[in-house]
Parts: C-alpha cells; structure tokens; sequence
C-alpha cells in the first residue's frame, strides 16, 4: 500500500482519538484517561501478534525507552487538553516536528532546505500566536 493511504489512516485515526480525548477528558483525569488510551492501543497491537514476530535484541530496550519517551509525552498532552482549549493545546502540540528536524539535521546530517527553515519559522510564529 503506498505510504500515502497510511498517511490518511494516521491522520484520521489520530484525529478521531484527538476529538474523543477533549470529549472524554471531561469524564476522566488525564491520567486514567492516557492509560486507558494506551491499553487500548496495546490491545490493538495485540491483533497483530500472530503476523509478526517480536525481535528481543538492545534495539528493543531502546524501543522501550523510546516508548516511556512517548509517555511523558502524553501524559503532558492529556493535562494540557484537561485544562487548555483543543483548538490551542493540538496545534501547538503538533508542532512537535521541530524536534526531529532540529535532530535530524544535527544528529543525522539531513539537510535543511530554505522551504524547510521558513517551515520551522512559521511554526515558532504559530505558538507565539496560538498561546497568546
């Protein structure tokens, strides 16, 4: 499947979990609220299971890290829409991507191109904006 459909998977399922997390957010602490989602999305890896095979080598511990990474993350992002508006708090969290693409560039030597740094800089226009 061209990576474009996964694209849209993503954009709407992580769409319809961001309208059903302001919805529900109302009814749970942030807390239970990330850990329900989270068991939820263990239990759909899980259906999984029987097509792929799960490796245990250091890349997995690293993955694991990678994953309580995720969680702080999360955790931050469920006490931000337990207080803030949707409309401010997805936005400005979206824009996370400044942090692969600062790292990419120092870490992975990828290139920045003049579009990619007028990117960045409309992003750091767009939480001043969004956050005032």
């Amino acid at each position: 499947m061209d990576y474009k459909i996964y694209c849209l998977i993503s954009l709407l399922g992580w769409g319809l979990w961001g309208f059903g997390s302001k919805i529900l957010g109302k009814y749970f602490h942030p807390f239970h609220l990330s850990f329900f989602s989270n068991v939820g999305t263990v239990l759909f890896l899980c259906l999984f299971l029987f097509k792929f095979s799960l490796p245990f080598n250091k890349f997995s511990l690293y993955a694991l890290i990678n994953g309580l990474i995720a969680g702080v993350g999360t955790m931050g992002f469920y006490f931000a829409l337990s207080k803030g508006e949707a409309s401010v708090v997805f936005p400005i969290t979206s824009l996370y991507i400044i942090f692969p693409v600062i790292l990419g560039y120092v870490i992975l030597k990828e290139p920045i191109t003049f579009k990619h740094l007028l990117g960045f800089i409309f992003s750091l226009i767009a939480i001043y904006l969004l956050s005032s």
